[in-house]
């Protein structure tokens, strides 16, 4: 029976052993890619990522669209212009950049962001970072400013020519992409779900909506790579319909990519056969995964190995009638508490952005009243004028009149002090 046992557990040892070393075949192997051009994009996606650090320059042209109301008639579409530059890098998790409102990149304006793990913090000049809502989602969606390569559809490949950049002519080619609008949302859940739960504040079994502004994107755009593959250029056209009382907005982007970690992507682009310690220390991260993976199965067969030889007894019975009822008590209680936490931060997260939207559309009427005049160029102007005037003399005469100041007897003979001067 005991040589039995060890025969069954020395096979299931070499079963996960064979498990691991499935899971780092297929990035072992690291064939050549296929010609395709969404696979030639997904190869420099994963280039990019591979190289672990780059610098990137970013601007982005956005416009908003009145709602169709009649409060809103003569309103005029508002431009805004945001400029960005910093750098990236992917095994911190972290992006540093500079923005600037007006995209003016003029040093004395800029506004110092960092993000770290899904969460951005902002400050300017010297003063103490501060937690601030993601401003980052258009130009860079999950803090990666190649995001929104993960949700593109219908590419195609462009003209091969000399590109301007950086000062630097280099030769790289094109492809045209369109946007996935349902991709792009289902990207961004997945992205701030994750970011949730490493903060601890989504509840266990709940799952986030699409946002209805990313399931409606539209556009596309073009990326252009150089001689070795990588990401130099991203252009985008997105245009965001109205939602509701969320106003249509139209945005053009233009991102920049350069001085990638050579070496790294080098490193990272060594096949096993060439150099296996060097391909096992770029890729730890997959090996600890497929280990971790590994002796969490090898515990959770010994359990199921130790409650199988032992299920009949008493004690055991108690503790897995205790295991079974415990957490179907309490976790419901755990997980209303939390739930209710959760609802109440994102109300107030509601109510914040609302309070920030009706400013925001307060300032945009405002400076659209001042652009507007009440002159009318198809009636006469002596006849506006008139009327210029007349509106005057009505404030003129409706005007409370000063109170007469009372005439002073100072030897009290019943003369004025005025009188008394004429005399």
């Amino acid at each position: 029976m005991k040589k039995q046992n060890r025969h069954h557990l020395l096979s299931t040892s070499w079963l996960l052993a064979l498990l691991a070393f499935a899971m780092l075949l297929p990035q072992a192997a690291q064939g050549a890619p296929s010609d395709t051009p969404e696979r030639q994009i997904e190869a420099a996606w994963e280039r990019a990522q591979a190289s672990n650090a780059y610098q990137y320059r970013s601007q982005l042209e956005q416009t908003v669209y009145p709602l169709p109301k009649i409060a809103n008639a003569g309103r005029q579409p508002h431009q805004q212009f945001i400029g960005m530059e910093g750098e990236v890098n992917l095994a911190q998790k972290s992006l540093n950049l500079t923005l600037w409102q007006d995209a003016s990149f003029d040093p004395n304006r800029a506004v110092a962001i960092r993000v770290e793990n899904g969460v951005s913090y902002a400050r300017t000049g010297q003063n103490e970072w501060r937690e601030v809502d993601n401003l980052t989602d258009l130009l860079a969606p999950g803090g990666d400013p190649m995001g929104f390569l993960g949700s593109i559809k219908n590419v195609s490949l462009g003209e091969a020519r000399e590109l301007n950049l950086a000062g630097k002519t280099v030769w790289a080619t094109q492809y045209v992409f369109e946007l996935d609008g349902p991709a792009f949302a289902e990207q961004m859940k997945q992205q701030l779900e994750q970011q949730l739960a490493q903060q601890g504040k989504l509840p266990p079994g709940l799952e986030l909506a699409s946002s209805d502004a990313y399931k409606t994107m539209a556009g596309g755009g073009e990326l252009w790579l150089d001689g070795d593959g990588l990401p130099l250029r991203m252009a985008i056209e997105a245009d965001f319909p109205q939602q509701g009382e969320q106003e249509r907005i139209t945005a053009v982007i233009t991102n920049d990519y350069f001085n990638y970690d050579k070496t790294q992507l080098g490193l990272a682009t060594t096949p096993f056969v060439e150099a296996p310690r060097i391909w096992l220390q770029t890729r730890m991260p997959g090996v600890k995964t497929a280990v971790s993976f590994t002796l969490l199965t090898l515990l959770a067969l010994t359990l199921a190995y130790f409650f199988y030889a032992t299920w009949r007894t008493k004690a055991l019975q108690r503790v897995l009638a205790a295991l079974v009822i415990v957490p179907m008590i309490v976790s419901p209680l755990l997980r209303g508490h939390v739930v209710a936490v959760f609802a109440a931060e994102q109300k107030a997260k509601q109510v914040t952005w609302q309070q920030q939207k009706a400013e925001a559309d307060s300032q945009a009427a405002a400076r659209d009243a001042e652009k507007t005049t009440d002159w009318r160029p198809n009636e006469a102007a002596a006849g506006q004028l008139r009327e210029k005037v007349a509106e005057t003399a009505v404030l003129t005469t409706n005007q409370t009149p000063f109170a007469p100041v009372a005439a002073a007897d100072s030897d009290g003979d019943g003369l004025s002090d005025t009188d008394e001067v004429g005399t």
